[in-house]
């Protein structure tokens, strides 16, 4: 499988991969252009084997008649028939391409799922570590386990460095004071805790496939569950945090702020 984008000169028009929509999109185009292919085939197949479509089978490589062991070819034979003696498909095009457009019949399709922050604040420094992690999401059908896993966790990291310390800070006259990483802080391997992930299975109904987007998973959930957690934590000293990043500045004057009468 070869697969090709960013390029305007091999591809007509394109919107991007926006709004998770890769796989629930384009693997959905893939998946749906792969069967009218194996359509195709099979009715190649029928013809030169003399057999109904309905009969013939793919597999391994292959292409056979279904309950006759003996009456199959490869798939690298078929191809060189097709396309060096097309005078044996009796009629049939002579052609191994399928183009599939896919377009979702409802205005979107929605990833689910439950993220869980267990955190600890320092109510002396106003530091907030991350302890525990545990995500569960269902993206649909999973294709690629790793690729799922790798998208679930690096969105995490991502939401999780939005919550607690990336933040664009500006000057009176409005220019940008965080003009490198050396000033912008962004979340390393020790700021992100063990991730638990774990996911669930309910295909989409109008997806081809039954895929869901996952790659805002992870940085949808986070930012909440992280706030969530820092607040339950100082509930005792009726205090809350109300704005991103929770500094450790906006965590002590919340806490300072609990502790006065009427506050």
């Amino acid at each position: 499988v070869a697969v090709r984008s960013g390029d305007t000169a091999l591809m007509p028009y394109g919107g991007g991969t926006w709004a998770s929509r890769g796989m629930p999109i384009g693997g959905s185009a893939a998946l749906l252009a792969a069967r009218a292919l194996a359509d195709k085939i099979r009715r190649v197949a029928a013809t030169l084997l003399e057999a109904h479509p309905d009969d013939i089978r793919l597999g391994d490589g292959r292409v056979g008649v279904s309950g006759v062991r003996d009456r199959g070819m490869t798939l690298a034979d078929l191809a060189r028939t097709v396309h060096f003696r097309s005078n044996e498909l009796k009629g049939l095009e002579p052609s191994l391409e399928a183009t599939v457009h896919f377009t979702n019949a409802q205005p979107g399709t929605f990833t689910n799922g439950a993220h869980l922050a267990v955190v600890e604040v320092d109510i002396e420094t106003g530091r907030v570590s991350v302890l525990r992690y545990v995500a569960v999401d269902d993206c649909g059908r999973v294709v690629n386990p790793a690729l799922v896993a790798g998208q679930i966790a690096g969105g995490v990291a991502q939401g999780l460095g939005g919550a607690l310390m990336e933040h664009c800070a500006y000057d009176g006259a409005g220019q940008p004071l965080c003009g490198t990483l050396m000033d912008y802080a962004v979340p390393t391997a020790a700021d992100v805790p063990p991730l638990e992930l774990h996911h669930l299975e309910t295909p989409a109904p109008s997806i081809a496939g039954g895929y869901k987007g996952a790659g805002e998973a992870g940085t949808t959930g986070a930012p909440a569950a992280i706030l969530n957690a820092v607040n339950d934590a100082l509930a005792p000293f009726g205090a809350a945090v109300t704005d991103q990043p929770i500094t450790a500045e906006r965590v002590l004057r919340a806490i300072r702020a609990g502790r006065r009468p009427g506050g």
